[in-house]
């Protein structure tokens, strides 16, 4: 029987490939909303390719401040800036090859009736896992494991773990600063560490490969297989 994979990431809107490796690392996925918003971070911005250049585009907030849990912030209802990344993004995708489904995934992600910045993150995320074929299980911290709220950084982690009965814990490499295999190893967990390796495909309108882009510009140019061998390309550590 396979062994139960937990990760766990802040819900961000149209995350770079990275995110979803993350997912594909998993059995089970928590998306940990009700952690302290990070400004200036990615959960509410992403990039995108725009003649051949990275384009950073940022969704307006009414309360965006790191005093304030991702789960409670809230997007401001500005039409004009929707219109104007959905025209940004027809003029720079539209001789993709898969810019209908790109188009669709956007719009429909932009559709949504919830004004949470963190139910339309996750819906970015859950949409795009679909058409990749993603199969890990998905919860949310603040509704799933709310008892654990207030435990230490690696603590409630682990009470994560235990809770979905997974044996392993894979963090992005980056945090091997921040968490010990040593201490999971002792409480009964494996800590690994996910590493991304080199990703190159087919860009619009560049010469130079432009990595870390918004997995629209993954959407827009590659077919699911493809993006699914890009969102494999990494390693446990």
């Amino acid at each position: 029987m396979q062994d139960k994979v937990l990760a766990v990431m802040q819900p961000y809107l149209f995350p770079y490939v990275g995110y979803f490796s993350l997912m594909n690392s998993a059995t089970d996925f928590v998306f940990y909303d009700d952690v302290g918003f990070i400004k200036q971070g990615w959960i509410n911005r992403n990039r995108v390719l725009v003649n051949g250049q990275p384009h950073l585009f940022s969704f307006p907030l009414v309360n965006g401040s790191s005093n304030v849990l991702i789960k409670d912030v809230v997007m401001s209802e500005n039409q004009k800036f929707k219109a104007k990344l959905l025209k940004t993004l027809e003029q720079s995708y539209s001789k993709a090859r898969f810019f209908e489904r790109g188009m669709e995934y956007v719009m429909s992600v932009l559709s949504s009736e919830e004004r949470d910045l963190s139910s339309i993150a996750i819906k970015s995320v859950n949409l795009a896992s679909e058409i990749i074929g993603i199969k890990a299980r998905k919860f949310c911290s603040s509704s799933d494991f709310a008892e654990s709220k207030g435990a230490d950084r690696s603590e409630r982690l682990l009470f994560i773990c235990k809770s979905l009965h997974c044996e392993t814990y894979v963090n992005p490499v980056n945090g091997c600063q921040l968490y010990s295999k040593d201490f999971f190893s002792e409480r009964g967990v494996k800590l690994k560490f996910l590493r991304m390796k080199t990703i190159d495909y087919a860009q619009l309108k560049t010469g130079t490969f432009v990595p870390n882009l918004s997995i629209i510009d993954l959407l827009m140019n590659l077919s699911e297989d493809e993006i699914l061998a890009a969102v494999r390309s990494y390693e446990l550590l």
